[in-house]
């Protein structure tokens, strides 16, 4: 399993969905060109909104094979 991320020292290289700790540990999509993090209420986290601020993060795991 992939170490979690600390949010603050490195966001993602690409746009994607990712395993996230913001208060509680959910799914994230983060998009590269705007630096934001957005979720399921599709908020945006990001520096300005501190309540949202993604902690940190981590690749998807892969999915169980059959």
């Amino acid at each position: 399993m992939t170490n979690w991320i600390n949010a603050k020292k490195q966001q993602p290289e690409e746009d994607g969905r990712y395993l996230v700790v913001c208060g509680e540990v959910f799914i994230a999509t983060y998009v590269k060109s705007m630096k934001q993090w957005k979720h399921r209420e599709g908020l945006a986290a990001n520096n300005s909104a501190p309540s949202q601020e993604v902690w940190y993060w981590m690749p998807l795991p892969e999915p169980p094979k059959k």
